[in-house]
């Protein structure tokens, strides 16, 4: 039974009673043992150790008991994702006995998650023989199975929004500038039933939202403000949101600041969180979530041209450090009343 296929379409979660494997391999998560032994893996998260038989079993260690705690045991899944992609493991079956010693909801979440996680790669823009079919996970159970299928998917919505987000913040600056997000934004509300409000330059300019426009005007790419609603469910439907808000450069050189070649290589990830807002948003929806979520992305391209904003241009409302023109001049507007 498929229950979720991450945005970067690299690995697929599935449930299956144990009676049914038929695959060749099996990975078997554990606590490590104190003291190395043979055919154990070690103290580290994510240590394996493959084990011949009819199937082979990859054991993975979950850290030692009393070290080990969510986070830790994400770092497993994380490193076996690794191990996996790197062996050209097509599909395998992960035996989830091995979380009944510990907390298992806690455990299968966090080994889970860390697998979505780790297996994320972005290659949108590679050629087709570059990139890999998805791995099938197996997760074999004796018992519970419902339970188990409800938990993965929700673990799946959640984690795929986090991959959402991320693989938007790859996206190179020709791709990704503030008009095509906006309209990205868009296709996403309609996609998910949110609720999508644009505001463009000229009308920016109406509110008096300047110090936004100033971010962008060295730009060919006009500044964007885009709010993405999630209206809520059942009992929380009317209720006042949650809102969160984030900063989406799309492209930063610095302005007149500008940045060394080595600081502007990654500035294409100044927009993180906006798409971090991008991702909320995503699994407000995805989930049901009962409680109203809005979303508010300030969207700008800073860019060096005669238009460019410069310190003698100064508003008397804000001072502006150039350094920090993009992240400073994005927020200030959403300090201020507004309807």
């Amino acid at each position: 039974m498929v229950v979720g296929l991450g945005y970067s379409e690299k690995m697929v979660l599935k449930t299956s009673p144990l009676a049914e494997w038929e695959g060749d391999l099996i990975l078997l998560p554990q606590v490590a043992p104190d003291k190395a032994v043979l055919n154990k893996p070690g103290k580290r998260a994510g240590d394996s150790v493959l084990l011949d038989g009819d199937p082979p079993r990859l054991l993975v260690s979950l850290g030692t008991k009393e070290k080990m705690d969510a986070v830790t045991i994400r770092k497993a899944g994380i490193a076996t994702a690794a191990w996996l992609e790197s062996h050209l493991v097509s599909k395998v079956g992960i035996d989830t006995s091995s979380f009944h010693d510990l907390e298992f909801n806690v455990a299968l979440d966090s080994f889970c998650g860390g697998l979505l996680y780790g297996a994320f790669q972005f290659d949108l823009h590679k050629s087709q023989e570059e990139v890999s079919n998805p791995i099938e996970v197996i997760l074999l159970v004796d018992e519970g199975g419902d339970d188990i299928q409800a938990q993965i998917e929700h673990l799946t919505h959640t984690v795929n929004s986090v991959n959402l987000a991320r693989e938007w913040s790859h996206e190179p600056p020709n791709i990704i500038n503030p008009v095509t997000l906006a309209q990205r934004a868009r296709d996403l509300a309609s996609k998910l039933d949110l609720i999508c409000t644009v505001f463009n330059q000229e009308e920016l300019a109406k509110i008096g939202a300047g110090a936004i426009i100033s971010v962008g005007q060295g730009s060919k790419t006009p500044s964007q403000m885009i709010i993405l609603e999630y209206p809520g469910r059942g009992n929380g439907l009317g209720k006042p949101p949650v809102v969160v808000v984030g900063k989406a450069i799309t492209f930063d050189t610095g302005g007149y600041s500008l940045k060394n070649t080595k600081g502007i290589v990654g500035m294409k990830f100044d927009k993180c969180g906006g798409m971090a807002v991008i991702g909320i948003l995503n699994a407000a929806a995805a989930l049901k979530l009962p409680v109203p979520v809005t979303g508010i992305i300030a969207a700008a391209e800073n860019m060096i041209s005669g238009e460019a904003y410069t310190l003698v241009n100064q508003r008397p409302t804000i001072t502006i450090n150039p350094e920090r023109a993009s992240p400073r001049a994005s927020r200030w507007y959403f300090s201020r009343p507004w309807s």
